[in-house]
Order: C-alpha cells, then sequence, then structure tokens
C-alpha cells in the first residue's frame, strides 16, 4: 500500500521538511520552518501536514559518530511523542548522522558547478538534510 511520508530534520532554531512516496521510493526537500528551542513551531507543522496529509513521520535521530545518545537526542524522542499524540500518525527515527554535512556538500558543489545560482543558506541545508534522512529510511524500509 502506498504511504505519504514527511521527513522531519528537527532543530531547535529551524526544522527541516521533506516529502516522500513508498511506491516510488523517492523524496522531495519542501521547505524550512524557524522554530525556537522551548517552543516548538506547531502551527507551522500544522500547515505542512493539512497541505500535505503524510501518512507516516520520518524524524532524522541525532547521536554521536559512535551512536550514543547527545543533548538533542533527548528533545527530538520528545518532540516524536508530541507529534504522534498531536496528530496520531506513527513517526519512525532514522539515523541523522552527517546529513547535515552531507547536505552542505551538495548544495556547495551544485552552487560550484553552476547548476545552482544562489547561496547556499542553512535552511537550504535543512530541508536537503530532511529528504537525506528520508531517502535513507526508505532505502532501509520500503
Amino acid at each position: 500500500m502506498a504511504s505519504s511520508l514527511l521527513g522531519i530534520d528537527f532543530g531547535f532554531k529551524r526544522i527541516g521538511l521533506a516529502t516522500g512516496q513508498t511506491i516510488t521510493g523517492s523524496t522531495s526537500a519542501l521547505n524550512t520552518l524557524a522554530n525556537e528551542r522551548n517552543n516548538t513551531n506547531w502551527s507551522g507543522l500544522d500547515k505542512v501536514i493539512q497541505e500535505w496529509r503524510p501518512d507516516t513521520f520520518v524524524l532524522g535521530l541525532p547521536v554521536h559518530k559512535d551512536g550514543t545518545d547527545h543533548d538533542v537526542t533527548k528533545a527530538v524522542r520528545k518532540f516524536a511523542v508530541q507529534l504522534e499524540e498531536r496528530y496520531g500518525k506513527p513517526t519512525h527515527f532514522q539515523d541523522e548522522r552527517l546529513s547535515s554535512n552531507e547536505a552542505e556538500g551538495i548544495l556547495q558543489q551544485q552552487r560550484a558547478s553552476g547548476a545552482r545560482k544562489k547561496k547556499v543558506q542553512k535552511e537550504d541545508i535543512d530541508k536537503l538534510a530532511a529528504a537525506l534522512i528520508l531517502q535513507r529510511w526508505l532505502d532501509a524500509n520500503t
């Protein structure tokens, strides 16, 4: 059965978002929402979720290089519980190690080759990181 997915790269300053489909196994960077450390941007998420109507969330799980939790891991796990409670949809975790570095490298390479005209911004990195996280999950689970 086909499923619509929303990939999320959660951060205290920004939330990167991407969409994906299990039927095609593909993802697309969507946008980035401003966020605050102690006040999650639920209104922004509400709009995105109403528009895209995902069946499932895939949330990047930040961990150290050795796989152990760090400070942000606890906040992401709490956010996952809140997502499920608020929207009634399952949330899956995907290791997000180096996704932002990979996203930045891709965007810088596009800029250097002339395929990308505008300067690389943190918002661009966050939404592409969300797409990379979601693609990793799709590759491992479909």
